[in-house]
């Protein structure tokens, strides 16, 4: 579905399970629900139909996000700066490792092998953070997050290549 603003939003699946190339039928959305553990993730999707593997989209929590890079001393110019940042990446690959691995019940091929992080579309609240941030103030009226119900990730990587 694309939106007046010409923004794609994905609203829902055709199927419930994704059947790898291998033929292993995964449930996406316990994976999902894991990974939405994650402070610094808002939003995910897994995806593979015909893959050799998952994959991930990722939205991530910009104000987490940002609150990390400011304590490590991540220096960027603008929000995709940040999120292609090495240290920004390899904080999502963790993540998700360490949610979806056997340790915690799920089998091999349901582990996610890439992600591809993808900017929120909400500039206002990315810009609302900044400022405060700069004024040294806390970020007012910013929304409550969502109730969460709910290994190796390469980032550097394609997120699906044939």
């Amino acid at each position: 579905m694309q939106t007046w603003d010409g923004e794609l939003k994905i609203i829902g699946r055709v199927k419930e399970t994704i059947v790898l190339l291998g033929g292993e039928n995964v449930e996406p959305v316990p994976i999902e629900d894991t990974i939405l553990e994650s402070e610094y993730i808002d939003q995910v999707m897994v995806v593979g139909q015909d893959q050799k593997f998952l994959a991930a989209l990722v939205i991530p929590n910009d104000e987490a996000i940002e609150k990390h890079a400011a304590k490590h001393g991540v220096s960027y110019v603008t929000r995709e700066d940040l999120l292609e940042s090495p240290p920004i990446l390899e904080l999502i690959s963790d993540e998700i490792n360490s949610r979806v691995c056997s340790k915690r019940g799920f089998r091999e091929f349901e582990r996610v092998f890439r992600f591809r992080l993808i900017p929120s579309t909400s500039r206002r609240a990315w810009s609302s953070a900044r400022s405060s941030r700069s004024r040294g103030t806390s970020s007012a009226g910013s929304t409550p997050r969502r109730s969460r119900r709910s290994c190796q990730v390469g980032a550097d990587r394609p997120l699906l290549t044939p």
